[in-house]
């Protein structure tokens, strides 16, 4: 067995006639315990030799369906090899034909052709087929002309609609014809070759009471939406929804913005493109194991020089570095609390507060090497100025985060206002309805 599936796998014929003499398993490969047969692999790669010489040897083997619930022919409809599936069709059946062998979800080959794009094989079928294949319907109640149209398949759909004129209004387990997976689906090239057709029928209903023209008003969203509409109404569709489904109409009103409005949006759209992280909540989550870091290095840090502050000359008092380096200590130990303590600080508010206060902190750590090196009688100057220098950017950086936080919430307050006058104006709407 095991050297008949690797002759199957390279198409070799004459291996095969080879093997078969000499193989005890060959009789046993019709077995349900048997869900793999060299006929399953030759059909998948296309070895029409191969399996035409499987057919007649063993003819039971195209009625074998392998762990996947799909018969041979399921495999070389899918992979578009034609002349397996003709070899297949032309098998004598005792009873069902091949074609109309269906796998686990129903689906026949030419359902399988036609969720695949095999227009070739679906000519194939069609012509050397029984006549009843295509009004076979998969587990969901659909034609190929569905399978075909639900997968977006324009080749075979097109194919389907030229040629299966009698599966042109089935309807699927929900109701839906191959006009209402047209509209859904908005596929504007089927739609107009479906409307062309003398045996549409276009204001079929289904399971919902809902004609093509309800199902695109229901959903008018996308770029060919507006063109679909249009061209239903043109061929004559209608309006027949229930009056309990009220039809989405797109909001073509035209909005006046205020010159405010507009500035306030402006100045909103620059403060996230320069700082855009600060609204990601995704960043926010990641700035906790960083904001816990870095006051663990500052608590130690202030901890330290608290304990073993620098020499200081007789006449200087050290007070006052004291108390710079117990600040730093505080704001950064306080973070560590907060951050421990399980509050909610996985929004943006809380997390620009932790870091404000983490220049706080870092500031006061400035200061205090600021008042170390004056404690040494050291010509400070250059620290001073270097502090300077750090004091303006904490200035900006300050300044431009306010800005930011004053603009992101007066815009959220003017989105809910707008929320609320839409509200009131949709209710006062329905009011003048009834």
């Amino acid at each position: 067995m095991e050297k008949l599936m690797q002759a199957s796998l390279v198409g070799d014929v004459s291996a095969l006639s080879d093997l078969l003499p000499n193989d005890p398993l060959f009789d046993q490969m019709v077995h349900p315990a048997v869900t793999q047969t060299p006929l399953h692999v030759a059909s998948l790669r296309g070895h029409t030799a191969f399996a035409s010489e499987m057919l007649r040897l063993k003819p039971e083997l195209s009625r074998i369906r392998n762990h996947d619930d799909c018969y041979p022919i399921h495999l070389a409809s899918t992979w578009g090899h034609v002349d397996i599936v003709r070899e297949m069709v032309a098998v004598v059946a005792t009873n069902k034909s091949l074609a109309r062998l269906c796998d686990g979800n129903g689906y026949t080959a030419l359902h399988c052709a036609a969720a695949n794009n095999q227009v070739e094989v679906l000519a194939t079928l069609l012509r050397e087929g029984p006549g009843q294949l295509v009004r076979d319907v998969t587990k969901k109640g659909e034609t190929a002309l569905h399978v075909a149209l639900n997968n977006h398949m324009i080749g075979a759909a097109t194919y389907l609609v030229e040629h299966c004129k009698e599966i042109l209004n089935v309807a699927d387990g929900n109701g839906n014809t191959a006009l209402h997976c047209v509209v859904k689906m908005k596929q504007v090239q089927i739609l107009n070759i479906l409307l062309a057709e003398e045996e549409i029928n276009k204001n079929p209903q289904n399971a919902y009471g809902l004609t093509p023209l309800d199902v695109i008003q229901q959903c008018p969203a996308g770029p060919d939406a507006a063109d679909i509409i249009r061209a239903l109404i043109h061929a004559g569709c209608n309006n027949t929804a229930p009056q309990f489904i009220q039809p989405i109409i797109p909001d073509t009103r035209i909005t006046t913005i205020s010159p405010t409005q507009s500035t306030h949006t402006t100045l909103e759209r620059l403060i996230k493109k320069l700082v855009p992280h600060d609204w990601n909540n995704d960043w926010v989550k990641g700035l906790q194991q960083t904001l816990m870091i870095m006051a663990t290095i500052i608590s130690a840090a202030a901890f330290q020089a608290g304990l073993n502050p620098p020499k200081a000359a007789q006449d200087y008092n050290i007070t006052s570095f004291l108390q710079v380096v117990m600040l730093a200590l505080i704001i950064s130990a306080s973070m560590i609390v907060v951050l421990l303590s399980g509050l909610p600080q996985k929004h943006k508010f809380p997390a620009w507060v932790l870091k404000i206060a983490l220049w706080g902190a870092l500031t006061c750590l400035m200061y205090a090497f600021v008042l170390g090196v004056d404690m040494n009688k050291v010509d400070n100057g250059w620290a001073k100025n270097a502090f300077l220098a750090w004091m303006g950017l904490m200035c900006v950086m300050f300044v431009y985060y306010f800005v930011a936080l004053v603009v992101v919430l007066r815009g959220a307050w003017e989105s809910l206002r707008l929320r609320r006058g839409r509200v009131v104006a949709d209710q006062n709407t329905m009011i003048d309805s009834i």
